[in-house]
């Protein structure tokens, strides 16, 4: 970003494009986390009981 951009440029507003390219990259994460279903043994042991729960 520094060599594109210049020390300057990167001092007054360069810092916040990284910042601001995260936004979608963290929004797309979340999509993905949430409609990924979790494996068939995950499934059966959960309904079984047979997780532990580690705090």
């Amino acid at each position: 970003m520094t060599s594109g951009l210049g020390a300057d440029a990167m001092e007054s507003y360069g810092w916040r494009i990284p910042f601001l390219l995260a936004i979608p990259l963290g929004i797309a994460g979340l999509y993905i986390r949430r409609r990924i279903s979790d494996t068939p043994n995950f499934t059966r042991l959960r309904e079984e009981g047979g997780l532990s729960r580690t705090n």
